[in-house]
Formats: structure tokens, C-alpha cells, sequence
């Protein structure tokens, strides 16, 4: 790497910070939501210790947030958590900046950067309380690191940003195994290297079951998973549910202390659908992709349309309607970009994009989730497309890979989703 590409790709990652900021911050000032919608509540009573009737347990990190800012300034402690996961997601969209500029040169910095920061649905992600901002940072470091080099060091780190995603989110535990796997493969790690790796998530999730069996009686890290297990057999009896509602009876399950207790019952509940109705499973499957990679539903539906965090009243006009296109389809056209030049990218990541998606598919149902995916999508969809340019590299695949993405393209738009909810 030059000098001058060093310094292009520190300029452009600042630049792109900024720029993210701003978009972050007008949005902040002009939907001011008055409200906090769903898991933000619990996030916030979590931080605060005044979380009741308790259903589930969550992994802890992501609730560090709102504890910090109350720490700064108890009187303006939501609007001070949405500052900082604010914060955290445009230094991923610097970092995805940065990343594509030194790997590819300025016009892959500059379309990462740009992938990142019109992305509508992102930036009003970006002030709300949920974890899927956050992820997409941990995953984009985990990324960047993944390969970059070998030894204590690296598995330190590796270890380190696999931990950090495993205690946001209990489904990023797949990271610490995908690390473990693709550093065997890479070449003889030593003894130290893997224990770097894998020692930080196994050391968390074994204090977190010993904390939860001794204070709960319930002898696992998290119990989120059983609850989205419980979701999934729902969806699989009621195809045509909408998220909402599915959502709403898998919590009236859970909140029944006898169901609450027997978190296996969904995992055996979910293996006799996959096990007896593979078919219905595959459609299901399929949808769930639609509903994590195509249209945009979650934030059109349950927080403009249902105005579920009181935003302020969006004015008529060209700039709403094309902000409303954007936000429907900005992430599924990066998505499917980084489909179509999936040949000119490195195997492993390719791997951990392919993971992702389908650990989300399996345990996730919103589109809001893709977050976690968006900055790395954005970045390797860069390096890719600069690739592409380069007469030397190999096209092998191209054309098989531009036709999938054409063929999703077609079925997005053919494809209805899933609601959220129920229209008013």
C-alpha cells in the first residue's frame, strides 16, 4: 500500500464519517421520535434496572449504550443513546470508506462511502436503539481482520470483535466458530491462536449461563433464540401472518411461565416442521430472504406508516417520494450488486456473507436486520466492482452471477412481502 493510497483512504473514511453525521443529524432533528418502539424500551429498562416481567434474556453489551449515556446525562439519556448509535454507525461507514479505498483504489472508497451514506433506511436506523447498526460495525472489523494476517495478535483480535458480536447479539456466536475454521484452513494455527480465538465468546457464554442459572434458574447465556425458534414455528402454521401478529403470540407464549421455562420445547417444535414439511420449510426459507434482502418493510411500515416512534408528520412533496423509493430499495440494489461481482471477491468472505444471511434467515424475521450486513456489502461491492475494471483479474462465473442477481432482482419486484403489519 502507498502513501498516497494511505492517505486517500484516511481522507475519504473522514470525509465519509462526517458526511454520515450530518445525514444522521438532520434526520434526528427533523422525524424527532418521541417514542421509544419495541426492544428500545427494554434496552433502555435493561440499562436502567427496571426491566419488568421479564421474558427472555439477552446477551448484555448492546444495553451498555443507554447505561452510558445515562452515566453522561440522566435527564437526556435516550437522546444521548441514539447519539452514540449514531456515532458508531458512521464510523462504520468511514471504516467501510477506508477499507474499499485501500484495497481498490479512490473510486472504490468513494462508492462505498456513498453505497453507505444515501441509504435512507440506514440512516434512521442509525437513531434508533437497536443493535443492527452496531453489528455492522463488528462485522465489518471482523471482516478486515479476517485473513489480514496470522499469529497471536491477529486471533487476539479476531477473538476480541467475535466476543464483542456474540454479547450484542446472541446469533453473531457464529463468528468466533467461522474464525476458528478459516485460520485452520488458512494453514497449522498454533495451540495459542485458536485459544485467542474462541476463548473471549467461550469465557462470556459460560459467566453468562453461571450468572443466569444462579439469579433466573435458567442455565443458558441467552434465551432470545428460543423465542425466535417459537416465531418460526408460528410462521410456519400461519404462511400469511404478518410480523406483527406472529411477534405479538410467540410473547403471549413465553410470557406463560410454564412455556417460559421449557426452551427446548421450540427447538423440537421447529425439527419436527423441518423434518415433516420440507417443502413448506423451503417456502419459508425463501420468504424469510425476501424479507431480510428485498423491499424494505420495517421502517415504512411500523415506523412511518404506523408512526410507532411519533415522528414528525412527513411533508408532500418530490424530496419524501423519492426518500421513500430510496428507502424501499437502496440496501436490496447493494445486496444485489455485491451478487453480481461476487466472483471478483475472496472466498472467505463470500463464506461469512453467506453465513450471516442464513444464521438471519433462520433466526431472524425483519428487514432491519440487514444492517449488520450493509456496511461489508457495501465495501466488498466496491472492491469488487474495481476488480471488475482490472483486465487481469479472472471472470470466471460473471455471467452466472450477474444472471442470479437479475433473477432475485425479478423476484423481489414480482414477490409481495411480508407486512410488518396490518395496513390502517
Amino acid at each position: 500500500m502507498t502513501d498516497t493510497v494511505s492517505a486517500d483512504a484516511i481522507a475519504l473514511g473522514l470525509a465519509f464519517f462526517a458526511f454520515a453525521i450530518i445525514v444522521q443529524a438532520v434526520l434526528l432533528i427533523r422525524l424527532r421520535p418521541r417514542r421509544l418502539v419495541g426492544d428500545e424500551g427494554e434496552y433502555v429498562n435493561t440499562a436502567n434496572r427496571t426491566l419488568k416481567n421479564r421474558v427472555w434474556l439477552r446477551v448484555p453489551l448492546f444495553a451498555g449504550i443507554p447505561w452510558l449515556a445515562g452515566q453522561l446525562s440522566a435527564d437526556h439519556q435516550v437522546t444521548g443513546a441514539r447519539i452514540i448509535v449514531s456515532l458508531i454507525s458512521a464510523t462504520a461507514v468511514g471504516l467501510a470508506s477506508w477499507y474499499a479505498c485501500r484495497e481498490a483504489g479512490p473510486f472504490a472508497g468513494l462508492f462505498a462511502g456513498l453505497a453507505l451514506v444515501f441509504s435512507i433506511e440506514r440512516a434512521v436506523l442509525s437513531i434508533h436503539l437497536w443493535p443492527d447498526t452496531a453489528l455492522g460495525l463488528c462485522l465489518l472489523l471482523f471482516s478486515i481482520f479476517l485473513g489480514a494476517g496470522s499469529g497471536l495478535y491477529f486471533g487476539i483480535v479476531l477473538g476480541a470483535v467475535a466476543a464483542a458480536g456474540f454479547l450484542t447479539r446472541f446469533d453473531f456466536f457464529i463468528l468466533t466458530p467461522f474464525a476458528a475454521i478459516a485460520t485452520i484452513v488458512d494453514g497449522p494455527p498454533s495451540v495459542w491462536s485458536l485459544a485467542a480465538i474462541t476463548g473471549p465468546t467461550l469465557l462470556a457464554a459460560s459467566l453468562l449461563t453461571l450468572r443466569n442459572g444462579r439469579v433466573h434458574g435458567i442455565w443458558a447465556p441467552d434465551t432470545t433464540w428460543a423465542f425466535n425458534l417459537r416465531v418460526a414455528v408460528l410462521e410456519a402454521n400461519q404462511p400469511g401472518g404478518t410480523i406483527d401478529v406472529l411477534m405479538a403470540a410467540a410473547a403471549r407464549q413465553v410470557e406463560d411461565p410454564g412455556v417460559r421455562d421449557d426452551h427446548r420445547a421450540p427447538l423440537r417444535h421447529f425439527a419436527s416442521i423441518t423434518c415433516g414439511r420440507p417443502l413448506a420449510v423451503l417456502a419459508q426459507v425463501l420468504q424469510r430472504l425476501h424479507t431480510l434482502m428485498g423491499p424494505e418493510t420495517f421502517v415504512s411500515e411500523t415506523l412511518i406508516d404506523q408512526s410507532r416512534a411519533g415522528y414528525r408528520p412527513l411533508p408532500n412533496g418530490g424530496a419524501t417520494r423519492f426518500a421513500l423509493i430510496n428507502l424501499k430499495a437502496w440496501v436490496p440494489v447493494v445486496f444485489l450488486l455485491f451478487i453480481a461481482v461476487s466472483p471478483m471477491l475472496e472466498p472467505a468472505l463470500l463464506a461469512l456473507v453467506a453465513l450471516v444471511v442464513a444464521t438471519q434467515v433462520v433466526a431472524q424475521t425483519r428487514s432491519r436486520y440487514r444492517m449488520a450486513l450493509l456496511p461489508l456489502l457495501a465495501a466488498q461491492s466496491a472492491v469488487g466492482l474495481a476488480a471488475r475494471a482490472d483486465p487481469d483479474r479472472p471472470t470466471a462465473g460473471l455471467i452466472a452471477s450477474v444472471a442470479l442477481a437479475l433473477v432475485m432482482a425479478v423476484w423481489f419486484v414480482v414477490r409481495a412481502p411480508r407486512r410488518e403489519v396490518e395496513p390502517l
